[in-house]
């Protein structure tokens, strides 16, 4: 059983996604568009609450209508929104995406979060947390990045364990060097690192999923699970490298990375190791998106 007195505290985006309702169609061919509770962090604050864990989740919405959803939503699923605040200059962020199995077509609309700095984390962000937890998409803004570092370094400071899914992309973040340089920082304070075949294969090139697995952890992350796609995960860690095979069909890619992370998440908070982790949460992956899908 979940310690309820240990939270897990996530810091990044919230945001609108809207999917198309045609799918497998390119983005530029989608005509239909449907609602939903979006972005990375977002997506794991719900799933972890969701799944029992005590979520605690820092970021910020505009003060529209697109905010009072998703704060309304977010606070529905149980997610402890006293840090998720709220601001009257930045609109909401958002995302129009494609719905597909495979990896989608996306274009986002960078609003309130990006504008959290660290005058807006007070001080008991970090009470009772076992895990905090961030992306890279979070860090591609100023001054959000700084406030997500200045944050880690802390949790780390007080043996929080951080976790880390480093989904950096170019057209979001040009800078590669400076990107590259934060990214390594924080796998140097990352217990559980979760980059995707696409994440690695952006920052390091065309190299063997297992190569790619060990740049991070030569940057000093603890374990990571490199997702694969269709094809699984790869586990690497002190105890050696394993192959998590995928369970189940999945109808749609989005959130599909978030949903399995956050079991992978909930399954360490049970003290199972990295690969039993993983498997547990390969076989649930399908029924718990299924049952957070948000319209």
């Amino acid at each position: 059983m979940v310690d309820e007195k240990k939270a897990v505290c996530i810091i990044g985006e919230v945001l609108v996604d809207f999917v198309s309702t045609e799918a497998e169609v390119p983005l530029k061919d989608c005509t239909s568009f449907r609602r939903q509770v979006g972005g990375s962090c977002a997506n794991v604050a719900r799933f972890m609450a969701a799944l029992g864990s005590t979520s605690r989740f820092v970021s910020a919405v505009g003060k529209d209508g697109l905010g009072d959803f998703l704060y309304e939503y977010m606070e529905s699923c149980g997610v402890d929104c006293k840090h998720l605040n709220r601001f009257d200059f930045s609109p909401t962020s958002s995302v129009v995406v494609n719905k597909t199995s495979a990896t989608p077509q996306y274009v986002p609309y960078i609003g309130a979060h990006s504008c959290l700095d660290e005058t807006h984390v007070t001080d008991d962000v970090l009470e009772n947390a076992a895990i905090v937890h961030t992306n890279g998409f979070s860090l591609a803004c100023e001054p959000l990045r700084s406030t997500i570092v200045k944050l880690l370094r802390k949790a780390h400071e007080k043996g929080v364990q951080v976790s880390f899914d480093p989904n950096w992309r170019e057209r979001l973040w040009p800078q590669r060097e400076e990107a590259k340089a934060v990214i390594k920082e924080i796998a140097s304070l990352s217990s559980w690192m979760k980059p995707s075949l696409d994440d690695a294969q952006e920052l390091f090139g065309e190299l063997p999923p297992e190569e790619l697995a060990q740049k991070y952890r030569q940057w000093g992350a603890k374990t990571v699970v490199l997702t694969l796609g269709a094809k699984g995960s790869l586990v690497v860690c002190d105890e050696g490298t394993f192959e998590v095979l995928p369970k189940g069909k999945l109808k749609c890619a989005t959130g599909a990375g978030d949903a399995f992370w956050s079991l992978f998440l909930h399954n360490t908070l049970l003290r199972k190791n990295p690969k039993e982790a993983a498997e547990t949460a390969s076989a649930e992956i399908v029924n718990l998106l299924e049952s957070q899908t948000v319209s």
